[in-house]
């Protein structure tokens, strides 16, 4: 029987909202051979687990993706070239916790194809349920890791790293937060804000409330790509149209109206009419 295309998102262990966004599942069966994605930046960080073959395309040539790689923040689209029968799941975290969960001493940026022994081992009990199709079991594992993991070092807001408070309220705010309130809330300079971020983030709070509108505006796409763009441009905070056109040429490499089309017939059998 062929494998039918399914994806999910698992909500987060409750307690880890300000830290995790959930745990994605992900099958397709890329029955009729190579089939290539553009893949846009993100306002997360992603640790994929996945079987079947795939390859990345960022400018540096073709390379096989690993069982296990890391996902981190970007400003600019890749190419990914998957072949046969795939099973993932990725924990989705908020990109000013990945490097604590992670045990990175710096932000998370960009693909890392290698990774640390602890996610090394995690892939030999994760990849064999993914290769037999076990989405479910495979999830609750790595659900149960991050949750270890993000429970060690999750504290009261209060107490948060420094950049942690700042981080949440552009995302709650969709990338529409002032950078004024965002210092105030901080109770530091802009600069000191700007620092905060690129320490804890590795973007500045402009790039990132950027990133999260861009995903915000994606996201909507996905789910309805016959969404009116002027209407979604102004939603999103955009000035207009025009704007968001420039927003999805810098980050997703097409406008949002291909981008739409694609969504909407991901065969390529759009109609020209």
């Amino acid at each position: 029987m062929p494998l039918a295309p399914f994806e999910r998102l698992l909500p987060p262990t409750p307690g880890l909202q300000a830290a995790v966004r959930g745990i994605w599942c992900m099958s397709e069966p890329h029955a009729a051979g190579p089939d290539e994605q553009i893949v846009p930046p993100d306002d997360r960080v992603e640790v994929v687990f996945h079987s079947g073959d795939a390859w990345i395309h960022d400018g540096d040539g073709r390379e096989p993706l690993p069982r296990v790689f890391i996902g981190g923040l970007r400003t600019r689209p890749v190419r990914v070239v998957s072949s046969g029968p795939t099973h993932m799941v990725s924990a989705w975290l908020h990109p000013w916790a990945a490097a604590a969960i992670l045990g990175h001493g710096r932000p998370v940026l960009g693909i890392h194809r290698e990774v640390g022994p602890e996610l090394r081992a995690l892939s030999s009990e994760l990849c064999p349920l993914l290769s037999r199709g076990e989405l479910g079991p495979a999830a609750e594992r790595l659900e149960r890791w991050i949750a270890r993991r993000a429970l060690a070092m999750t504290r009261a807001p209060r107490d948060a790293p420094k950049g942690w408070r700042a981080g949440v309220l552009v995302w709650e705010s969709h990338g529409k937060a002032p950078l004024a309130a965002l210092a105030a809330r901080e109770a530091c300079s802009l600069r000191q804000l700007e620092r905060r971020f690129q320490q804890v983030i590795g973007l500045s709070p402009r790039s990132l409330g950027r990133l999260v509108r861009f995903a915000r505006a994606a996201d909507r796409l996905d789910a309805e790509p016959k969404s009116h763009l002027v209407a979604l441009a102004l939603d999103q905070g955009y000035a207009d149209q025009a704007h968001l056109t420039r927003e999805f040429r810098l980050f997703a490499g097409m406008t949002p109206g291909r981008y739409a089309r694609d969504r909407a017939f991901p065969d390529g059998h759009a109609s020209t009419g």
